[in-house]
């Protein structure tokens, strides 16, 4: 079974271009969230030196990175809940999808009852 881990941009990268706003709104969530994850593991691999490359910035730029991803994490989860968005539902959906169609298109923008 496909796990939020296994998401990669391609995957998330067709609901960015949907007509549903909602779709649109999980896109970019998911890959907000697939960059902060990627950029947290990095942060932690290089506070405990095995980072098997040197950044060409500043550790500390990074970090205020993470936080402002953060944050703006935060506020879309904020909006989600707002707006009746269920991001742990929609994830779920996505990621069965995925599986079904063996790393084919995750969006059907046909079915509007789909979130």
């Amino acid at each position: 079974m496909k796990t939020f881990e296994d998401l990669a941009l391609k995957d998330v990268a067709p609901l960015t271009e949907s007509t549903d706003y909602k779709d649109r709104f999980l896109g970019e969530y998911l890959e907000t969230k697939i960059r902060y994850n990627k950029l947290h593991k990095m942060l932690i691999k290089a506070e405990s030196h095995n980072l098997d490359f040197t950044p060409d910035c500043p550790l500390n730029v990074l970090v205020a990175q993470i936080h402002h991803m953060g944050n703006y994490l935060h506020a879309m989860e904020v909006r989600a809940e707002y707006e009746g968005i269920d991001l742990g539902f929609c994830i779920k959906s996505l990621l069965h999808d995925l599986e079904s169609a063996e790393g084919g298109c995750c969006v059907n923008a046909e079915d509007p009852t789909r979130y």
